[in-house]
């Protein structure tokens, strides 16, 4: 059954989430601007929002089924934003061949 209560919470931990994975992929970018790699005001940066919101859901998602608080899922979510895809894919993969 729907609960506006559970749909705040989701709400929030997802924003929450999001936050965090923006602020670390903002971080990659000055980074790669910084570098000389790419202009700060580009095309490539409207591309960055599907990743945010992506790995947004995939921070989102491991906190909840984990139990971390929204602290811990806004550090995470940095960290992961930061990495980007192809940084999570390699310690994925890293992780599951060591298994």
């Amino acid at each position: 059954m729907f609960s506006w209560t559970e749909a705040t919470k989701a709400l929030a931990g997802i924003s929450i989430a999001a936050i965090g994975v923006f602020v670390g992929r903002l971080a990659w970018h000055a980074d790669q601007v910084r570098r000389g790699l790419r202009p700060f005001f580009s095309r490539e940066l409207l591309l960055e929002l599907p990743i945010v919101a992506g790995i947004s859901l995939l921070v989102w998602s491991a906190s909840e089924f984990w139990g971390l608080g929204q602290g811990t899922a806004a550090g995470i979510g940095t960290i992961a934003g930061w990495l980007g895809p192809r940084g999570i894919e390699v310690i994925a993969v890293s992780w599951l061949k060591r298994k």
